[in-house]
């Protein structure tokens, strides 16, 4: 019976720690819109309505990331669902990857074209692609409500 009892609290505990949260990082519309505007004055097709878009537009790039905030604890991968919304929300892509941490930073890994790796500060909530190297994006944390969840 204690046994039982141990098992019951040590399961509850774990599973009020884990929490489903998103992060999500965003470059302003006006940081991709000089960006595009770069691209285009070195050849790059870059069609005109995606830089008038930027105009207006609530952001310039997004990546969305949902996740068990579990995994902040351990040095062990789990799952992710990831949304990337670029050219200032023009097109949108949805992957799913796995989520990694270590002390100073988390690192999300999915498939693009090529497979994209995102690394986000720990401390400072900026993130950005593993290559270049870039943290240009800035990182939010919001909770994602699943008491509705039947399952």
């Amino acid at each position: 019976m204690k046994k039982i009892a141990l098992f019951c609290i040590l399961f509850s505990s774990g599973n009020v720690l884990a929490e489903t949260k998103q992060l999500i990082c965003t470059v302003s519309a006006k940081s991709e819109m000089e960006r595009l505007l770069s691209l285009k004055a070195n050849g790059n097709p870059i069609p005109e309505e995606i830089i008038s878009k930027c105009q207006t537009a609530e952001f310039g790039l997004r990546s969305i990331f949902t996740f068990d905030t579990s995994i902040l604890r351990s040095s062990e991968k789990a799952n992710v669902e990831v949304i990337r919304a670029h050219s200032c929300g023009e097109a949108v892509n949805e992957f799913t990857g796995t989520v990694s941490s270590s002390p100073t930073a988390i690192t999300f890994d999915y498939m693009g074209i090529p497979k994209q790796e995102f690394i986000v500060d720990r401390k400072t909530l900026k993130g950005g692609n593993k290559y270049p190297g870039d943290l240009n994006y800035t990182c939010i944390l919001r909770d994602i409500d699943t008491s509705k969840n039947l399952i």
